[in-house]
């Protein structure tokens, strides 16, 4: 369905095979009295502003479309509608005007921010659409072609910058996991030699071996820096 002031594409009847389509913006809808047409309340003609494209936006790129006259079309010969947006960004349009807020049709005191364009005729066809893109692609600009050295090296270097951050957070969390302080401990005489470790915070400064009453205490004192281990063995390690 076609409004006015819409854009759309369309062709003439005897168009040459492989023409483009005609862009234009629908002007007026025409019909004629007492005509077939009309009694199916249809249209039997379109006024068509007509544009033409005149290169491509460095910035969207998409194609630029100018007006170019004007076409008098049978309301069949139309294909589609098409989105064009105005190029802000080559003129760098900005929110400096404001209109006022329509409500039910009626005007109200309210208003709001709207774009002032310049150079309002600078437009350009939006060739991203999806629908009736078997029309549209005819207007469509090819991506320039990618040089393979370029993007073979591209997607290395995006690759390893990857690899090295994961590497980086890994490292990071095994070294919080091993972040406990802890204390070697030697074993103590008549036990086996091996070697272990005991966190830190379990050991006191002061910290000496502790005798049980019912077995004489050795008169030489325990070096301070051994933990009693007693309650772990269930023997009495000052006797040995």
């Amino acid at each position: 369905m076609c409004n006015l002031d819409s854009f759309v594409l369309a062709e003439e009847l005897r168009s040459v095979d492989g023409a483009l389509p005609i862009i234009g913006q629908l002007c007026e809808i025409l019909q004629i009295c007492h005509s077939p047409a009309q009694q199916c309340n249809e249209a039997n003609y379109v006024l068509l502003e007509t544009f033409r494209v005149t290169g491509a936006s460095d910035i969207y790129q998409l194609p630029r479309i100018q007006p170019s006259g004007w076409a008098v079309l049978p309301a069949t010969g139309l294909l589609c509608g098409v989105n064009v947006q105005h190029n802000c960004a080559a003129h760098k349009c900005t929110g400096s005007s404001t209109a006022p807020v329509y409500k039910e049709c009626e005007k109200t005191s309210k208003t709001q921010q709207c774009i002032e364009h310049v150079s309002p005729s600078d437009l350009i066809l939006n060739t991203t659409q999806m629908h009736d893109a078997i029309h549209v692609q005819h207007f469509r600009i090819p991506p320039p072609p990618l040089e393979c050295d370029w993007a073979i090296h591209t997607g290395t270097a995006a690759e390893l910058k990857v690899q090295k951050i994961k590497s980086q957070k890994t490292s990071k969390g095994n070294t919080r996991s091993r972040g406990v302080p802890t204390t070697v401990i030697p074993s103590l005489p008549g036990q086996p030699s091996s070697m272990f470790t005991v966190p830190a915070r379990f050991i006191s400064s002061t910290s000496a071996v502790s005798v049980p009453p019912s077995q004489p205490s050795d008169t030489s004192a325990a070096p301070t820096h051994f933990i009693n281990i007693f309650h772990h063995t269930g023997q009495d390690t000052a006797g040995r």
